[in-house]
């Protein structure tokens, strides 16, 4: 559990703090002889006075809108924060946001949309900018979805892969915040995949009489290329994700590929 509350999805940093100093014990003490809020009507529940207490103390050292996400009723009252927690915040002049769920928070805070128009996104996202990650994302799509056994990673491997063509989908901006932007983007990508010429093929270990006898021949079969109209063409769908500066794109990153012709 420590582990995970260390490093709970990829992307999300993490900042531990573990300064209690800012919590007066003698306000834990009070809380629970009067069963002041957070305190449960039996004077118990000291532990989740200490973690607001804390919660406060750090808002007002921070400086900054702090949200805490808690179910826990003795935070609420109906469907408001009880009245003491909201006379907390007021007294200590902080700027704490209460939210029973996680669903609430990513509710209430999720940045604004608005979609792209697909002449925007050509210029935006251009196949010099995407050209290099999304070829090498493809040819892994590739190698794991449709070439077949271990002649077909060594054809692929050394095989040219090229973008004939490039058209925008859809995409959308988010606004992060008034300086900062983030971009989503679907784009189709024709792709074409070269096989190696014989002399081309790095050496490999002795391996099955077919397989020798399918290289020796000029010829790899590749069992699905049965089913494909035309098995040197591939349509794939990259999702590509860039950041923003005042409208100024800053990076970007072909986050997965996904095939379209198979």
């Amino acid at each position: 559990m420590r582990k995970l509350l260390k490093s709970p999805a990829k992307g999300i940093r993490l900042k531990y703090v573990a300064d209690f100093s800012g919590v007066d014990i003698h306000e834990v003490v009070k809380r629970g002889i009067h069963r002041m809020r957070p305190a449960s009507d039996e004077g118990e529940e000291l532990r989740d006075v200490i973690l607001w207490l804390f919660v406060l103390a750090y808002a007002k050292q921070s400086g900054s809108p702090v949200a805490f996400i808690s179910g826990d009723r003795a935070f609420w009252n109906e469907n408001e924060p009880a009245a003491q927690v909201k006379e907390d915040i007021r007294k200590a002049a902080v700027d704490v946001r209460l939210y029973r769920k996680t669903a609430d928070f990513v509710a209430a805070n999720a940045p604004s949309s608005e979609e792209i128009p697909t002449d925007a996104l050509a210029k935006m996202f251009s196949r010099q900018l995407i050209e290099e990650p999304a070829l090498s994302l493809a040819r892994e799509t590739l190698t794991q979805e449709y070439w077949g056994g271990r002649i077909g990673r060594l054809f692929q491997s050394v095989g040219e892969l090229e973008i004939v063509s490039l058209k925008p989908i859809s995409g959308t901006f988010y606004k992060v915040d008034k300086d900062h932007d983030f971009a989503e983007a679907k784009i189709l990508l024709k792709v074409k995949y070269t096989q190696p010429a014989r002399g081309q093929l790095p050496e490999m270990p002795p391996f099955g009489i077919g397989a020798a006898t399918a290289i020796l021949g000029g010829e790899m079969q590749v069992p699905a290329a049965r089913n494909m109209k035309n098995p040197d063409f591939y349509e794939i769908e990259a999702t590509v994700f860039g950041r923003m500066e005042r409208r100024q794109l800053i990076s970007v990153e072909v986050n997965a590929v996904k095939r379209l012709d198979i």
